[in-house]
């Protein structure tokens, strides 16, 4: 455990006072489960990081736009019909291979217990919407595919339920990281 004041490492027994500034100590925070973070930091971050590699591959290799032409035409061909198609998967496989690693990052943050990681967490959310978003725009200005950009709704709105049930853990939970 952690002093929420002065960030000095407490132990696993917290005293019900900081050694180092004082500060009283919420010692209930330690009984606390801690079965999602573990779930997080073990599966979630991973899988986080390959999905937005295929992603990237799909989108960068130009299998994500001989599906929205469903094997009708090639990518190149597709690219050359719609000009800016080329550009924005470009884009966003750039923007994927990014998130990737950046899920990693906060995964080795979140597993020293620094807080930031659970900061870097919420802005892993947060860059799948912004991605998400962006392609959705993008296929629409670009006329690309109504049903593809639809698609990306649900899982919008599923990041946005996991950084409110994220944020509600983690406050809890607070007083476990530095």
């Amino acid at each position: 455990m952690f002093c929420m004041k002065c960030g000095a490492d407490l132990g696993a027994n917290p005293p019900p006072f900081c050694p180092q500034c004082g500060a009283a100590q919420d010692v209930t925070a330690v009984e606390l489960p801690m079965k999602w973070f573990k779930f997080v930091i073990y599966v979630q971050l991973f899988a986080s990081a390959v999905v937005n590699l295929y992603n990237a591959f799909s989108y960068l290799s130009g299998m994500f736009a001989e599906s929205l032409a469903a094997g009708m035409l090639t990518a190149q061909e597709l690219y050359a019909y719609m000009p800016g198609l080329g550009a924005l998967l470009t884009v966003l496989g750039i923007l994927h291979i990014g998130a990737a690693v950046f899920s990693i990052v906060v995964r080795q943050w979140l597993a020293h217990h620094q807080w930031r990681g659970v900061l870097g967490l919420y802005a892993v959310y947060a860059i799948q919407i912004v991605i998400n978003v962006i392609t959705m725009v993008g296929l629409l200005i670009l006329n690309a595919s109504a049903q593809a950009a639809v698609a990306l709704l649900p899982g919008v709105i599923t990041v946005v339920v996991m950084i409110i049930l994220n944020k509600i853990y983690f406050d809890k939970r607070r007083s476990l990281f530095r």
